[in-house]
C-alpha cells in the first residue's frame, strides 16, 4: 500500500515496480529452497505437509496446539471466566502459539475482553479516519505495522507476551490510538473554556 501510495504521490511506477520485484524474488527464492531446487547445498530442507490436514507441518502442529488450548480454555465454566492456575504441560503444549488463547488459558475470557474491545476500537479509529491514513505515509505505515502486530503476528505468536516485542508493540499501539483519536481543534477550544 506504502508504494502504491508513493508511487501515486511521485507520478512514477517505480516503488511499485521495485515492491512487486522484490516480493516475486522473496517468493521464488522461497519456495526454490523449500522444494531443494536450490542444489546440492539446501537438498535437507523439504516442504513437508500434514496429510490429514495438508498443511505445512508447523501449521499442523500449530493447529493442535489451538486445538487444546481452547479446549481446556472451554473445559468449565470457571476456566472459562478465570483462566487456569497451573501451566499445561509444556514438553506435549510448549506455547498456545496464539497470544489471545494463551492470554486467556491463564486469566480467561473476561479479561480478555478489554483488550479485545481495544482493538475493535483501533479498527474503527481507522475506519473513521481512513481518508487522512490512506493520504499520510507515515501513518499509513503506522497502521499497517500495528494491525500486522495485532491481528496476524500475535495470532501465530505470543509477542506481546515477549518483554521487548510486547514493548514494542503497546508503544506503537498507543501512537497510532493517540492520532486516531486527537481532539479536534474546535474540541480542544471547548475544553479550555
Amino acid at each position: 500500500a506504502y508504494a502504491v501510495i508513493a508511487g501515486r504521490r511521485s507520478g512514477s511506477g517505480k516503488p511499485l515496480v521495485a515492491l512487486v520485484l522484490a516480493e516475486l524474488v522473496c517468493s521464488i527464492g522461497y519456495f526454490s529452497v523449500a522444494t531443494g531446487r536450490m542444489g546440492p547445498k539446501y537438498d535437507q530442507i523439504h516442504l513437508q505437509t500434514d496429510a490429514a490436514t495438508f498443511a505445512p507441518k508447523n501449521l499442523a502442529q500449530r493447529i493442535a496446539y489451538w486445538k487444546f488450548y481452547s479446549g481446556e480454555i472451554l473445559a468449565s465454566p470457571k476456566s472459562a471466566v478465570l483462566g487456569h492456575v497451573t501451566p499445561p504441560d509444556r514438553t506435549k503444549y510448549p506455547s498456545a502459539h496464539n497470544y489471545y488463547l494463551d492470554f486467556a488459558y491463564n486469566f480467561g475470557i473476561v479479561p480478555l475482553l478489554p483488550l479485545l474491545g481495544l482493538i475493535g476500537l483501533t479498527l474503527f479509529g481507522v475506519r473513521r479516519q481512513w481518508h487522512v491514513v490512506k493520504t499520510t505515509l507515515p501513518l499509513l505505515g503506522l497502521t499497517a505495522v500495528v494491525l500486522f502486530l495485532l491481528l496476524v503476528d500475535n495470532s501465530f505468536k505470543v509477542g506481546m507476551r515477549q518483554p521487548y516485542p510486547g514493548i514494542l508493540t503497546f508503544f506503537l499501539w498507543g501512537l497510532l490510538l493517540t492520532w486516531l483519536f486527537k481532539p479536534s481543534a474546535s474540541e480542544r477550544d471547548r475544553a479550555v473554556a
